[in-house]
């Protein structure tokens, strides 16, 4: 298989971070997803993925907010992102991500303590969720 092979962890990264600037969220972590099952022990997917994962609770906690649908070429029209009519259950689901989120950024700075990126993170998502002396 060569480095063009429809597998290639460069495809689904750069179709990742298409989906980023579009503001498709949902959509990136996705192809993060993709390329983390590849790279595994990659930090940078790891970062992605717990980016998509901190903003998707912070969308969870705001029940219709939209985002435009990229499922389609050419299709710009807006839906609703997760909205749950059931606050506790949004608020549930935003709980997980937020943990999501936080076990990703931990991960990358066990493996490398010098990464600010995931040092900031972890810190917004603990500082949401547990306050200051946490974060």
């Amino acid at each position: 298989k060569g480095w063009s092979d429809d597998y290639d962890w460069r495809i689904f990264w750069h179709r990742g971070l298409v989906h980023l600037t579009r503001g498709a969220v949902d959509g990136a972590e996705g192809e993060f997803a993709a390329t983390y099952e590849a790279l595994p022990g990659e930090v940078a997917p790891k970062l992605a993925l717990g980016y998509c994962a901190e903003y998707l609770a912070e969308r969870l906690r705001e029940p219709g907010v939209r985002e435009p649908d990229l499922r389609e070429p050419g299709l710009r029209e807006a839906r609703p992102v997760e909205a749950e009519a059931d606050d506790a259950q949004a608020a549930a689901r935003a709980g997980a991500r937020s943990a999501q989120a936080e076990e990703f950024y931990e991960a990358v700075l066990r493996r490398d303590p010098t990464q600010g990126s995931a040092a900031f993170g972890l810190a917004r998502v603990r500082l949401r969720r547990a306050g200051r002396r946490r974060a």
